[in-house]
């Protein structure tokens, strides 16, 4: 039950006597807030279109760079790359594989010669291992992008990889200290037979 002395002091929440509910700042508030309604209606109606033509056009750019991705877009973005028009043949053959060599001496240094020096901090093998990785993305990327003009991208892969496996073996041996044993020779081994078969075999 509401008293007098409570109605007094909170006049804003309660009506005087002989007020009708629906009257003065009651009924106002109600008009503003169906005047708030109306509009933020009127702005969502204009918006909508736009958004949807945006989104339209940002769902068809995604799937150009898919498909541009995925090897499906116009026949030119396959065609010779511009840096191979003033080299010899003998020179896009022959430097995109020593290019890949000096790139694997970086790469297995910056993935494991950290393991020679145990003692260091996490975060310190972490940010130097990054630095070494950078000339190696520097050699990496021009090398097949020559070799792309000569080779498959399945044969770059693959000599790439065995690359990668003589390179190890000679790191683990005389950097790491490692001992070299005939079953790992073996099995390296085999993946340089696949990956002979892939680059040999066209």
């Amino acid at each position: 039950m509401i008293t007098a002395d409570a109605a007094r002091h909170a006049p804003h929440r309660f009506p005087r006597p002989g007020q009708a509910i629906g009257d003065g700042s009651v009924k106002a508030r109600a008009e503003k807030l169906s005047e708030r309604n109306w509009l933020r209606r009127l702005i969502f109606e204009r918006r909508a279109p736009c958004m949807r033509q945006k989104t339209a056009f940002l769902l068809a750019g995604m799937a150009l760079v898919s498909a541009g991705g995925l090897g499906l877009g116009s026949r030119a973005s396959h065609g010779p790359a511009p840096e191979t028009a003033c080299m010899s043949p003998l020179v896009l053959k022959i430097a995109p594989w020593l290019m890949l060599v000096a790139s694997n001496v970086f790469m297995t240094f910056a993935w494991y010669g950290h393991l020679k020096h145990k003692s260091l901090a996490l975060p310190v093998a972490i940010l130097s291992s990054w630095m070494i990785a950078l000339p190696e993305y520097m050699l990496a990327v021009p090398a097949n992008r020559l070799g792309s003009s000569m080779y498959s991208t399945a044969q770059l892969k693959t000599g790439q990889e065995a690359i990668t496996l003589i390179v190890f073996t000679l790191f683990s041996f005389f950097y790491l200290g490692e001992a070299i044993k005939w079953t790992t020779l073996v099995g390296f081994g085999l993946i340089v037979c696949g990956a002979a078969m892939v680059f040999f075999f066209k």
